[in-house]
């Protein structure tokens, strides 16, 4: 394995990393892309490119979240409690809840878990909630040989709470009509946030992202490569139940999903840990 395929951050090779690290700059993105693609030849460029704009979204969730705790830092490591972990999870799964109800309102799409589960919504009406929870079942199995009990109870927690969140959420808020720009860029807005949250407390929101990961441990197969495939079929599907426009306006949201998470979730930038 060569220093650009044990990233420590989506698209970012060892060496950019550790040269940030080195040279006391704080994570900048332009500055880490551009020294990797100094690194890289000129033909892999574009496919260093296109995977790391890809690997900004929900699906590396749960390859983030233990990651935290092996963070070093010369500070004592704060642990969180069990309340704040809770409380934690009450709001991301209910910010991730109210981006989805603005997704689904405004006819947009995402990837992962969520994805096929607002595909299956928009093709036959079944609620959005009781599919996700349906959808996240098999990849259990999955997520206690990569990331062991602890993360898969929160996560199958934050699972239950998120299907729960989405089912009440048209219960409270009612949409009577909404621009789909502002839902995309809200919506994953609050994705963005929730997914913080949960991530920052070692919890994830499942998905088949987690199959993905095992794939990669145990057969070599590459789990970005894995997940945009997939992806890639979610929204070529999604073009039967919704106007190509709003796939468009669902990359922008998924844009402003993943500059919450980039920007605020970096190696050493938060040391709690649960």
């Amino acid at each position: 394995m060569n220093q650009h395929e044990s990233r420590v951050f989506p698209g970012f090779c060892a060496s950019c990393r550790v040269m940030q690290s080195n040279s006391g700059e704080d994570g900048i993105l332009g500055t880490a892309l551009f020294r990797c693609f100094t690194h890289y030849p000129k033909q892999s460029r574009f496919a260093l490119l296109l995977e790391m704009l890809w690997s900004l979204k929900l699906a590396d969730i749960a390859d983030s979240a233990p990651s935290l705790a092996d963070a070093s830092s010369p500070i004592s490591v704060d642990r969180h409690r069990l309340y704040e972990d809770a409380i934690a999870m009450l709001i991301g799964t209910s910010f991730i809840a109210l981006g989805i109800t603005l997704y689904s309102h405004a006819m947009l799409m995402t990837g992962s878990t969520a994805g096929i589960a607002l595909l299956i919504h928009y093709a036959t009406g079944t609620g959005f909630g009781l599919l996700y929870f349906l959808i996240n079942l098999p990849f259990y199995y999955f997520a206690v040989r990569r990331m062991g009990w602890a993360f898969t109870i929160r996560t199958f927690a934050a699972v239950a709470l998120l299907s729960g969140f989405t089912r009440l959420m048209p219960l409270s808020v009612d949409f009577t009509s909404i621009n789909p720009l502002f839902a995309a860029l809200m919506g994953g807005t609050l994705m963005g946030m929730g997914v913080l949250a949960l991530f920052r407390h070692r919890s994830g929101v499942g998905g088949v992202n987690i199959l993905a990961l095992y794939l990669q441990d145990a057969y070599g197969i590459r789990a970005g490569w894995f997940q945009l495939g997939l992806d890639v079929l979610i929204m070529l599907a999604s073009l039967f139940f919704i106007p190509w426009e709003n796939m468009v306006l669902s990359l922008v949201g998924a844009v402003a999903m993943n500059v919450i998470i980039a920007i605020n979730h970096k190696p050493g930038r938060y040391i709690g840990i649960s």
